[in-house]
C-alpha cells in the first residue's frame, strides 16, 4: 500500500499479560492493563475494523474499512501484536463496515462489505493469501428481492 499523505493510522491497545498467570479471562479483582498504543498506517478515513485469520497462518490479521479512500487495508498479523504493512484492496464507493466469515464454505475467510448508504453489500471471496479477498460479487437490496452482479 502506498503511503498516505494524510497520515491516517489506527491505534491498537494490547493487554499486558502476566506470564505466570494461566491463559484465561482476568479475575474481577485483577484489572486488565494495556501497553502503550501502537499505530499502523491504513487508508484514508478508517471507519470500521474486522479481524480474522485471512492467510490461515494461525495468527489474527486486521482489516480496516476506509471510507475516504474507498478501500480496505489488510494488515497481516505477526503473532506478537504487530502487523506487516497494509495491502490496499478496492472496496467500491462508500464502504462502511465489514463482516468476516466463510460465506462460501470453501475453508477460507470471506468478507461482506456494506456501503455507507446501506444500498448494497459487496461479497468478497477469500483465497487464504495476503491478496485475499480476491474477487467481489455485489448484492443490491431492491424492495423485497435481492439481485446480483459480478464486479
Amino acid at each position: 500500500m502506498n503511503a498516505k499523505s494524510a497520515g491516517m493510522a489506527i491505534g491498537l491497545l494490547l493487554p499486558l499479560l502476566d506470564a505466570q498467570a494461566p491463559a484465561r479471562a482476568a479475575a474481577p479483582e485483577r484489572p486488565i492493563r494495556f501497553a502503550a498504543p501502537r499505530g499502523f498506517a491504513v487508508g484514508d478515513g478508517p471507519v470500521s475494523l474486522a479481524t480474522g485469520d485471512f492467510n490461515r497462518d494461525g495468527r489474527l490479521d486486521l482489516l480496516a474499512v476506509n471510507v475516504q479512500s474507498a478501500d480496505l487495508s489488510l494488515l497481516i498479523g505477526n503473532g506478537a501484536g504487530g502487523f506487516a504493512p497494509a495491502a490496499s484492496l478496492p472496496a467500491g464507493d462508500l464502504p462502511a463496515a465489514a463482516a468476516v466469515a466463510d460465506f462460501d464454505a470453501d475453508g477460507n475467510l470471506d468478507l461482506a462489505v456494506i456501503r455507507n448508504d446501506h444500498s448494497s453489500v459487496a461479497m468478497m471471496a477469500g483465497d487464504a493469501t495476503a491478496n485475499s479477498p480476491r474477487r467481489a460479487r455485489s448484492w443490491w437490496a431492491t424492495s423485497r428481492w435481492l439481485s446480483s452482479r459480478s464486479t
